[in-house]
């Protein structure tokens, strides 16, 4: 799992225990590209953002890597079952998050 910033990371890792391992990058949303993506290459990652503009844009940045990485092309390497079932498996580890926080 990817998330922004290591407080969301620390909470992360807090609430869903190893069911994930959970990563960062230093320097925030705009720093995306001068990170060393290759130790998530040829693994399914979780990207979890921030909910602001910066964090959307950081996260589609970095799905692009990945699927660079991956030698893959965006939406046309997977099923739409397993894309719900990413959704789902995303909301579940959001909702604990949420719930612990607040």
């Amino acid at each position: 799992m990817v998330v922004e910033g290591e407080k969301a990371a620390d909470a992360a890792r807090k609430i869903i225990g190893d069911s994930y391992v959970v990563v960062t990058w230093p320097n925030g949303a705009k720093a995306v590209d001068s990170s060393d993506w290759s130790p998530i290459k040829g693994r399914r990652v979780l990207i979890w953002p921030d909910a602001d503009a910066p964090g959307i844009e950081a996260g589609k940045e970095i799905a692009t890597i990945n699927n660079a990485l991956l030698g893959e092309k965006p939406g046309e390497n997977v099923s739409a079952e397993l894309f719900l079932a990413l959704v789902d498996q995303g909301l579940k580890v959001f909702t604990a998050i949420y719930k612990r926080i607040y």
